[in-house]
């Protein structure tokens, strides 16, 4: 196989040229065994068959390729989230809000002016704190642990 210019990796090239108005027009005109070459259609026909298997390959290859740029994409946007503007809060603050929101480890719904419970549904005001969006971040899950250890 020939090496790609730009990278020096392998190209694919088939060797047989696709012509099926070339083809139509032998099995249209073309007759009797005086016009067959069974030699040159059994080495047209191998290396059809050695096309399809390269074909294969670099489909493979690129499938490949392809399940890496996912998984390089995934982890782009798991690096990502190192950057969060909440990371930027201290765990003191963090500590202080869920002291505030929570109560025993289940979320508190509160009037903020008369600091009084709001009446909504059982699942809302009864959710517990570590089965909220919260339990896919670590940072969270230690902080209101932490919480608990020290009202312990």
């Amino acid at each position: 196989m020939p090496l790609c210019s730009s990278c020096g990796g392998k190209t694919f090239v088939p060797r047989v040229v696709v012509d099926f108005l070339g083809l139509h027009n032998k099995l249209r005109t073309l007759s009797g065994p005086a016009f067959v070459q069974p030699d040159e259609v059994a080495s047209v026909l191998q290396n059809i068959q050695r096309d399809l298997e390269d074909y294969e390959a670099e489909i493979y290859r690129l499938e490949c390729l392809r399940r890496e740029k996912e998984r390089l994409e995934q982890y782009a946007t798991q690096l990502r989230s190192l950057l969060s503007p909440f990371r930027k809060v201290p765990d003191e603050v963090l500590q202080r809000i869920f002291d505030e929101c929570c109560d025993t480890n289940i979320f508190r719904v509160v009037d903020s002016k008369r600091r009084l419970p709001v009446h909504t549904s059982q699942a809302l005001r009864y959710k517990p704190a570590m089965k909220c969006p919260f339990h896919a971040c670590d940072m969270v899950s230690d902080i209101i642990n932490m919480e608990d250890e020290s009202s312990a």
